[in-house]
Order: structure tokens, then sequence, then C-alpha cells
């Protein structure tokens, strides 16, 4: 072997060493963000969670509907923590009533209604339908109006 062939192969296992590093950072760089979307989505599925758990049962226990939206409101606004005195805080809380009455009709076939059987126009443009596309907060807005992730 002669000197500029080691040399030429000195330098190839360089380019491999330095090349086979930076695709090793970006991996790295991927799966943490990759790891922070998925602990954001987390976050915010279980923040709606626990909030409709506890709207949901204190919805239990309103026996007549009069109740069942002053019930509601209360816990809503408990569990997020809010006092309803920003502009923001009560558009919010107006528009998630429709799905507080339709919880409460849905939820005991003493009501009349059959479990999961909601009484809410799922009119398309209706602000108030219950339906698996329904977001009251927004997209990938948390329940403290910021937003979650990287909104796409």
């Amino acid at each position: 072997m002669t000197a500029q062939a080691f040399t030429d192969y000195i330098y190839y296992l360089e380019r491999a060493a330095r090349s086979a590093s930076v695709a090793e950072e970006n991996l790295r760089r991927e799966i943490a963000q990759h790891f922070a979307e998925l602990e954001c989505e987390r976050q915010f599925a279980f923040r709606h969670y626990n909030s409709m758990q506890a709207v949901a049962r204190a919805l239990g226990e309103a026996a007549i509907e009069e109740e069942a939206p002053v019930k509601g409101r209360a816990v809503f606004m408990r569990e997020l923590n809010w006092a309803g005195v920003t502009e923001q805080q009560r558009a919010v809380t107006e528009r998630f009533a429709p799905v507080i009455l339709a919880v409460w009709k849905s939820g005991s076939p003493a009501r009349g209604r059959q479990t999961g059987d909601c009484e809410v126009e799922n009119a398309p443009g209706n602000p108030g339908a219950l339906t698996h596309t329904a977001r009251p907060f927004g997209d990938k807005e948390n329940l403290n109006g910021q937003w979650q992730g990287n909104p796409k």
C-alpha cells in the first residue's frame, strides 16, 4: 500500500465517521421531538378525559335539566381553574354548554334516553354538535387556551 492510498483510506474512514455522527445526532433530535409531541398529546388527552369524567360525575347528580348547566359549568370551570372573568373563558364556557346538556341527557335511561343517545343536533355547521370531531377547545388548544405541540 502506498502512502497516498493509506492517506486516502484514512480520509475515507474519517468522512464515514463524521457522516455517521451527523446521522446519529439528527436521529436523536428527531426522536426527542417525537417524544415531546407524544408527551403533549398524552397530556392533552388526559386533561380532556379527566375534565369530562368530572363533568359527567357532577351531571349524574343533577336530577332535573335546569340543574345540569349550573352543575356542569361549575365543575368545568373548576377543572380548568377558571373564574370566568376573561372574555375567552366565557366564550369557551358558552361553546361547551351544549356538550354539558347532551352529556346530561345521554347519561340516564331514567331520563328517557339510552346511554350514548344525544339530542344535540348533528347538523353540519352546528357549533353545538356533539360528534367525534367536535372540539370545544379548538384543534390543539389546551384547556387554558394555549396551543399544544406544533400546530400543523
